[in-house]
C-alpha cells in the first residue's frame, strides 16, 4: 500500500487541525440531515441560492448557528431557532422576518414544492451548522 506523507511545521500542522474541526462535517447521505444536504444543494429548490451555511449572509439568512439560538426579528422580537421556527420559516416564509431582510424575499410556495420529509431533512441539516 502507497500513500503520500505531508511533513510541515507543528504549527502549520495544529492550524490544520483546528480547521478540520470547524469545518461543517458533511453528513451521510442516506441519513435525514443527508437528504436535508441534498434537498438544499438541490438547484429545483434553490436554497443553495440564497442561504449560505457560513456564517456570512446571502440574500436570506445564513443557516449557521441559527438553529437553537435566539433570532432578532425585524419586528424588533426575537423567537429561539428551534424545530418549529425552522418548518414555519420553510413552510411560511413571511410570518417571522429575520431582521435585515425584508418580507416576500423568499416565496412562501415551498411549503407545497418540497415533500415533508425534505422539509424535515433541512431542518435536520441546519440543526448541524453550528
Amino acid at each position: 500500500m502507497k500513500f503520500r506523507v505531508v511533513v510541515q511545521p507543528r504549527d502549520q500542522f495544529e492550524a490544520w487541525v483546528a480547521a478540520q474541526k470547524t469545518a461543517p462535517a458533511t453528513p451521510d447521505p442516506s441519513s435525514l440531515e443527508g437528504k436535508g444536504l441534498a434537498a438544499f444543494r438541490n438547484p429545483a429548490n434553490q436554497c443553495i441560492a440564497c442561504h449560505t451555511v457560513d456564517g456570512k449572509n446571502g440574500v436570506g439568512p445564513t443557516w449557521k448557528g441559527i438553529a437553537g439560538h435566539d433570532v432578532d426579528l425585524a419586528d424588533g422580537s426575537k423567537v429561539k431557532g428551534d424545530d418549529a421556527y425552522l418548518k414555519e420559516s420553510i413552510t411560511n416564509p413571511n410570518v417571522k422576518i429575520v431582521k435585515g431582510f425584508a418580507a416576500n424575499i423568499m416565496p412562501a410556495t415551498f411549503g407545497q414544492q418540497l415533500k415533508p420529509e425534505e422539509i424535515d431533512g433541512i431542518v435536520e441539516y441546519i440543526k448541524t451548522l453550528q
